[in-house]
């Protein structure tokens, strides 16, 4: 069964690890939610693969499945309305901004663009196709319904979108040369590695296994502005490399190190892709900007 979703959130699956009535087992299963799963029950929040409320004294059976709803810690004062950039029966174009999360996860649930979306559509099958960190602005490629997911995720899975991004990074720490080097288009190629735990990805000695096209619009003294063509998906790909070549992007916290006094300046643009279903051309581009993108110059 999948999971059930109501008001735009999905609910926790439970397992059963013993026979007997449903509050002793959920509560031997959760032992921290103890004291919260009676007035979970009340509510109708723990339910059977039918969707049907159990009550308390429901009777369970080892390795059933029952599902819980609540303990969303993240409801928005007021709903969130997001813009969308592209639409058609299958999928859409929504223009996230910075520090939304993209799906839910952890304490992230109904501030994030998934929930917030199905919500606004009131179409609880929404799903993005891919992934956009949350520091990151710019366009996300969301599914309507549950037979296009995979279609649509197999383009992003096999590398068929071409993504581009705009960056501003901090070039004040380069010299003469590095300079000199960002007047042409550079490809870079790295091995990114994300140790389990940690907060960055680690540039590694070792084949390399991700591939950065980068092109300077625009240098100044301390600012430069940024075309990025990433062809590979490695997590914080552009901001790893970007601190790797000395000019973190600004608004890093993770990477520059330094206190955020802007949004991380890094917005994915647009999004072109042959559409699998109908053989066309589709190009959708954000209609946000980087605050500091103008400021780059010479």
């Amino acid at each position: 069964m999948h999971a059930p979703i109501r008001d735009g959130i999905n609910a926790r699956p439970i397992r059963i690890h013993a026979a007997g009535k449903a509050l002793d087992q959920v509560q031997a299963t959760l032992p921290k939610l103890r004291p919260e799963l009676p007035a979970a029950f009340f509510r109708g929040d723990i339910i059977a693969d039918d969707g049907s409320p159990l009550t308390p004294d429901s009777s369970v059976r080892v390795g059933q499945v029952v599902w819980a709803f609540g303990g969303v810690m993240d409801e928005p004062a007021e709903p969130i309305t997001l813009p969308i950039v592209e639409e058609n029966e299958r999928w859409l174009v929504v223009d996230k901004p910075h520090d939304m999360a993209t799906m839910p996860r952890g304490s992230h649930v109904a501030s994030t663009l998934t929930v917030a979306l199905r919500r606004q559509l009131e179409n609880n099958e929404l799903v993005a196709a891919h992934r956009l960190d949350a520091a990151t602005a710019g366009v996300v490629l969301v599914t309507k319904a549950r037979q296009w997911r995979g279609p649509y995720q197999t383009l992003f899975e096999r590398g068929l979108v071409t993504k581009e991004y705009l960056v501003v990074a901090d070039v004040s720490a380069l010299g003469s040369q590095a300079r000199e080097h960002l007047r042409e288009r550079m490809t870079v190629s790295l091995r990114l590695v994300k140790p389990k735990g940690s907060l960055t990805t680690h540039t590694v000695q070792g084949e390399p296994n991700s591939v950065t096209e980068i092109l300077c619009e625009r240098l100044g003294a301390e600012l430069g502005a940024f075309r990025v063509w990433p062809t590979t998906g490695k997590t914080h790909q552009i901001r790893a490399v970007f601190a790797h070549l000395g000019m973190p992007l600004v608004g890093d916290e993770l990477y520059r190190r330094r206190p955020k006094k802007t949004p991380l300046q890094l917005l994915a643009h647009s999004l072109e892709f042959v559409d699998p279903i109908t053989g066309e051309n589709v190009m959708a581009r954000t209609q946000r900007t980087l605050a500091l993108w103008e400021l780059a110059h010479e």
